[in-house]
């Protein structure tokens, strides 16, 4: 299209002669060249700015008038946000909280403190983080002991240690006479070689009410001057050392106050530290020895506890034999945890000559295993009322492992990390068959072993095949396969460390007899692909 000056235009808009023109629009005398490209001419121009003059002036007036209302609604706006202010204000003295008994707010004070941990030294946290809300309620927080019962104390780096010193103290007069929950730690970021004397005589000066205590040890002067009339509120005490330690014995001698009478829970990362202490090992409920005891220590500190309620051990040490020792009898222990680094011979029976008639909980790991290992090396025996078996090993023969399943007619949670292997293959591969011995079918004569199983969870499996897997689930699933002594399981999981042969759960959605509600989780190693790629190498490849 050329332009009436003769120009041509290189962009042209479409011709407009079909477009709808609102309003004033279609009373222009221009409506035939609005919203094109034509160049008006010059007389033409005149035109426009002569019947532009009336709109332009209504538009000026137009938006006087839109100022002149805004500012009334600004006005109003400003009266209307006043008008709240003052009703709320007062509207606030009648809000329910305010009314309630200062009892209440204290007990609601109290639900707002961390779960599972003592409180930190951190302001948006209770309890100090109620102290920020208002005047009333940081009276009632401060003079409320039982929120400031429990703390837990990082230690800083060596400059500001003295200022952190100073908030446990305060911290600490607040409790009033409470008993206290006191945990201490090192920061990542301090100097576990660091003088801490100033903040642990805070800690010692309020000992007396001790009640669950978890302290990282550095050395141990001050802690080895307190006696065990000094704690006479201890129940609990978890000790962890921030430094090596030979097998020396300690240079400042046994924690006497492990003596009290009040003691039953003792968490010790190593256990060698504490078993030449004066406890009352006859009073304890829990013991656990995360990082080693030997056998003979075992044994002794076993006889020792006979109201033990759960136990968690690592034993080490190679022995041909177990140590003779004198029998075991824990009526009241309800869970236990083994962990054996060496199983070396079939003589070594840890559980000979040890009753456990209520245990119902049983966590069992083995890291080497020899094939001819005997039964009482790895399981108590007298589990028919176990309900909860956690086996972790690669070593573990499907024979014995279901020689001690036979004897769990109760266990309702089975969990396996590492398959079990064939007795007889040299290379300790895994039992493809495992699984297949735990089916209820009905050829079967012998009961099926751990009828009451509701919950399966495996790991560290490659031989059993998907196939194996998926009669499994349907034969712990299926009321015609499962019979009326068998439970329907409730959940399955697997990691196998190889890739999927089918899908377990596509097959399970489309079976015939639609298998009851159970919960499946699967996951497979995805084997790397051997096609050649140029961003092999890179990040992410």
């Amino acid at each position: 299209m050329m332009a009436r000056s003769g120009v041509a235009l290189l962009f042209l808009l479409p011709s407009c002669s079909h477009l709808y023109l609102p309003g004033r629009l279609m009373d222009s005398p221009f409506r035939h060249i609005l919203h094109t490209n034509t160049v008006p001419t010059d007389a033409e121009c005149d035109s426009i700015h002569a019947l532009l003059r009336g709109p332009l002036k209504e538009h000026a007036d137009l938006t006087d008038e839109i100022a002149r209302l805004q500012s009334l609604i600004d006005a109003a706006n400003r009266k209307r946000d006043e008008l709240e202010e003052f009703i709320d204000a007062h509207l606030a003295l009648m809000s329910p909280v305010r009314r309630l008994p200062d009892d209440v707010i204290r007990a609601v004070f109290l639900a707002t403190l961390p779960t599972g941990r003592n409180p930190a030294l951190n302001s948006d946290e209770a309890p100090l983080l109620l102290c920020r809300i208002c005047r009333s309620w940081r009276i009632l927080a401060r003079t409320t002991p039982r929120l400031w019962a429990s703390i837990h104390i990082v230690v800083p780096h060596p400059l500001k240690l003295p200022q952190l010193t100073e908030r446990v103290t305060a911290w600490l007069e607040k409790s009033g006479t409470v008993p206290l929950d006191i945990s201490l730690t090192y920061s990542r970021t301090s100097d576990t070689s660091s003088d801490v004397s100033s903040l642990v005589s805070q800690l010692l000066a309020v000992s007396r009410r001790w009640r669950n205590i978890h302290i990282a040890l550095t050395s141990r002067p001050e802690f080895a001057s307190l006696s065990s009339d000094d704690v006479p509120l201890l129940q609990s005490i978890t000790i962890r050392e921030t430094v090596d330690r030979t097998s020396s014995p300690d240079p400042h001698g046994p924690l006497l106050f492990l003596g009290t009478k009040s003691l039953r829970t003792i968490d010790c990362e190593d256990a060698r530290y504490i078993l030449d202490c004066p406890i009352s090992w006859g009073s304890l409920t829990h013991f656990k020895a995360p990082c080693g005891i030997s056998y003979q220590d075992a044994f002794r500190t076993l006889s020792q506890c006979p109201l033990l309620e759960s136990c968690e051990l690592v034993l080490y040490g190679q022995i041909g034999a177990v140590p003779p020792h004198p029998h075991i009898s824990l009526p009241h222990l309800r869970h236990l945890s083994i962990k054996q680094n060496r199983i070396l011979g079939g003589d070594i029976r840890f559980f000979d000559d040890m009753a456990l008639p209520t245990l119902r909980s049983y966590h069992c790991y083995a890291a080497i295993l020899s094939a001819d290992a005997h039964i009482r090396s790895l399981f108590p025996s007298g589990m028919r009322d176990l309900q909860c078996l956690r086996v972790h090993g690669k070593r573990f023969t499907s024979t014995l492992l279901l020689a001690a399943l036979a004897d769990m007619p109760s266990l309702e949670e089975l969990q396996i990390s590492g398959e079990p292997c064939g007795q007889l293959d040299p290379r300790r591969r895994g039992d493809s068959q495992f699984l297949t011995h735990l089916m209820p079918t009905q050829e079967r004569v012998a009961p099926v072993p751990c009828p009451r199983l509701r919950t399966v969870e495996l790991a560290q499996f490659s031989e059993v095949s998907d196939d194996t897997l998926l009669e499994f689930i349907l034969s712990r699933t299926l009321p015609a396969r499962t019979g009326p002594n068998v439970v329907r399981l409730d959940r399955f999981t697997c990691a196998m460390t190889r890739p999927m042969q089918r899908d377990i759960r596509l097959d399970l959605e489309r079976h015939p007899e639609r298998p009851f509600a159970v919960s499946i989780g699967l996951k497979y190693h995805m084997a790397r692909s051997n096609v050649y790629s140029p961003l092999e190498g890179i990040d992410g490849d």
